[in-house]
């Protein structure tokens, strides 16, 4: 008489090992919401990249060193970030020698209003209703990533978020209003940098790194 109160989980390819589960439920639940927002999938890296002019989006999934097919372990955590491919250039030769052109980078934890089902934004497709927790996901990226993304469409806007966001104090954004040549921005975040890293100053390595974007904005004060 209670067979119809409880709903049995839906289990999307029990059956595989974790990783080719995985990448099996993305090209078929994933693949066909993004792919028509012009995201590509690489099942190797588990990760889908948009170009956007000089912009490339990334939804990247780091997988969790417990998978196991045999213990039925099988978690996957998104990060996103958009990149400036001009601007991955530019810090080559100013910032560090791998640097690769992040503009913004991010994952789901604190973003308020996202869909909470999964533990610490860990989707764990070998416990859970996977039916629930990819709907749950594809809301996540459809209604605030993919979204966000779009907003982000200039490098001024991005500095522009940055400062919403409370992120002006940071290094990279100092970097970015120096490639951008914004002389009043770049001496305004690198006050505000300072300010954040006063206490660490004592740190060799914080303190080079402060002296290399001090002289970036002074190079370019100096034009």
């Amino acid at each position: 008489m209670f067979s119809g109160l409880f709903r049995k989980k839906v289990m999307y390819h029990a059956e595989l090992p974790s990783r080719e589960r995985i990448v099996r439920v993305f090209e078929e639940h994933l693949v066909p919401v993004l792919a028509p927002r012009g995201f590509v999938f690489k099942p190797k890296d588990l990760r889908f990249h948009r170009q956007r002019g000089d912009l490339l989006d990334i939804i990247d999934h780091a997988t969790s060193r417990r998978n196991s097919g045999t213990a039925r372990i099988m978690d996957f955590r998104p990060f996103f970030s958009v990149r400036s491919n001009a601007y991955a250039r530019w810090g080559k030769l100013h910032v560090v020698p791998d640097h690769d052109g992040t503009l913004w980078h991010g994952d789901l934890d604190n973003w308020k209003g996202t869909d909470r089902f999964g533990l610490d934004h860990w989707y764990e497709l070998g416990t859970m209703d996977n039916e629930r927790l990819i709907r749950g996901y594809i809301t996540n990226l459809t209604e605030h990533v993919i979204p966000l993304m779009d907003s982000l469409d200039t490098l001024e806007r991005v500095l522009e978020y940055r400062r919403s966001i409370g992120a002006d104090n940071w290094a990279s954004s100092v970097h970015l209003a120096c490639f951008l040549g914004l002389k009043d921005e770049a001496r305004r975040s690198l006050a505000l940098h300072e300010q954040d890293m006063a206490k660490h100053m004592a740190l060799p390595e914080v303190a080079e790194r402060m002296e290399r974007t001090r002289k970036l904005v002074s190079d370019l004060l100096a034009t």
